[in-house]
């Protein structure tokens, strides 16, 4: 009998309840995948509770303490050491996928990338357009680490593979899809542009 596969999914938890935790109750019923969740930013304790109720395990980020949370470049910096502490202790996926990427979490998709079989990295569109020059060199850092990537159309796909220099040859390798969300019920993972009935299945082959 086939095991069941192992997703991760990564973000902040207004965007998990808003476009994912519906599509992903629906894809548990259908293949039995389990799925857990690492939520970038502080949480309070009823959303944990909430997501629990969809997801085996919610791994979040805490709240600044003390003086750290008066300073905003201390609590940058406790954050990134929150995501890279949280990210080691995490146990191994088939699937993780970031939706949407704040720069700094280019400091810990290395050891997602080693606790993943496949990443997939979801661009919304404020992570992309409008950004400075460091925050596309932290992009660039996590794109040359995952499976696929995702956006909100055809022209902006294009625009993350001119503004990250995607050879051909790369390109074979990373697969390019549409960005569509549980409230038109599918959930692309970076399969071509497959309905989320195909991704079931990919699910199933990997």
């Amino acid at each position: 009998m086939q095991s069941r596969k192992k997703i991760l999914i990564i973000s902040e938890a207004h965007l998990i309840k808003r476009f994912v935790e519906a599509t992903v109750s629906r894809i548990k019923e259908e293949t039995g995948a389990r799925f857990d969740c690492f939520i970038t930013t502080p949480t309070d304790e009823k959303t944990k509770q909430s997501l629990s109720a969809v997801f085996e395990n919610v791994f979040a980020n805490e709240y600044p303490r003390g003086i750290i949370k008066k300073l905003p470049k201390l609590r940058i910096i406790q954050s990134i050491y929150g995501l890279r502490r949280i990210a080691r202790k995490l146990p191994h996926y088939d699937i993780a996928h970031i939706h949407y990427h704040h720069y700094y979490f280019a400091c810990f998709t290395p050891i997602i990338r080693k606790k993943a079989k496949r990443l997939f990295l979801t661009f919304y569109g404020g992570d992309f357009h409008e950004i400075s020059r460091l925050w596309h060199w932290c992009n660039q850092k996590s794109v040359n680490l995952v499976n696929g990537v995702f956006a909100e159309n055809e022209i902006m796909l294009q625009d993350i593979a001119n503004k990250y220099n995607i050879c051909n040859q790369k390109k074979e390798r990373i697969n390019y899809s549409y960005r569509l969300f549980a409230c038109r019920q599918s959930y692309c993972f970076a399969v071509g542009g497959r309905s989320s009935y195909e991704y079931i299945d990919s699910i199933r082959q990997i």
